[in-house]
């Protein structure tokens, strides 16, 4: 299975949305608990069919770009359940590097004449395209 890295952007920025403090019935804070089923169900990752969306979170944990757990079923992309708490410093860099759309357009453009790529070098592209863009909106190029 390949890594779309649309859903990754999307993935990214749900989390950062719905993983945030609300108070309990009890008064007391806790964060928002974002799992599978929400994600496959939301209407912003509507596109996505629910593999796409389990291989996605996988690989973001992995690589360490989100921070959770999940209970196996029978293999690391079967699970039974996945509890998502927050994106890690480096999603945050991650998504902030591809959250304006004109770094995300030039990103993927770049992604697509690579062809296969990582997450790695997805950020670094990222990296280097939010550089660029940030030089250029200050008159610095």
């Amino acid at each position: 299975m390949k890594l779309d890295k649309d859903c990754i952007r999307k993935v990214l920025l749900y989390i950062e949305e719905h993983c945030i403090f609300e108070t309990d019935k009890f008064g007391k804070k806790k964060i928002h608990i974002v799992g599978l089923h929400e994600l496959a169900e939301s209407n912003e990752l509507s596109e996505f069919d629910e593999d796409n969306i389990r291989y996605t979170i996988v690989k973001l944990m992995e690589g360490d770009y989100i921070k959770g757990g999940f209970i196996p079923k029978d293999s690391g992309l079967n699970f039974k359940i996945v509890q998502i708490t927050q994106l890690t410093l480096r999603g945050h860099d991650l998504l902030d590097n591809i959250r304006p759309e004109p770094v995300w357009n030039e990103t993927k453009g770049i992604l697509h004449k690579i062809g296969d790529f990582s997450l790695g070098i997805m950020s670094q592209v990222a990296g280097e395209t939010m550089a660029a863009y940030t030089k250029s909106m200050m008159g610095l190029e």
